[in-house]
């Protein structure tokens, strides 16, 4: 039996299916981080699979808090750690920078 996304000719995908084709793409859901070769890993979302929550708390985000961004990804706890071993918020950004550069490759930009 013929469904109808043959008949269409297009794609069809499970919600599940599709998150997983991106996670292959980008690589996962979470970017691992170092402050420096060997050190502790630190984890953020990826930005195609920020929450409601990341989000919100993005769009609330103070201009002029330069750690804000850090604390939103990275969460208070594993911040503070990240902070602790070296890193800057100024860390935080190159790497969403990279991130960015990446995901313009992934999508053919």
């Amino acid at each position: 039996m013929t469904s109808q996304a043959d008949k269409n000719r297009r794609t069809s995908y499970t919600l599940a299916a599709a998150r997983r084709k991106v996670e292959e793409s980008v690589g996962g859901d979470r970017i691992e981080i170092f402050v420096e070769e060997g050190g502790e890993p630190f984890y953020i979302p990826h930005p195609y699979f920020y929450d409601k929550a990341t989000k919100r708390a993005f769009k609330e985000m103070d201009d002029e808090d330069d750690e804000a961004q850090g604390r939103i990804l990275l969460g208070d706890e594993q911040y503070d750690r990240f902070v602790a071993a070296g890193g800057t918020d100024e860390g935080i950004n190159i790497v969403m920078i990279a991130v960015q550069q990446d995901m313009k490759k992934t999508q053919g930009n």
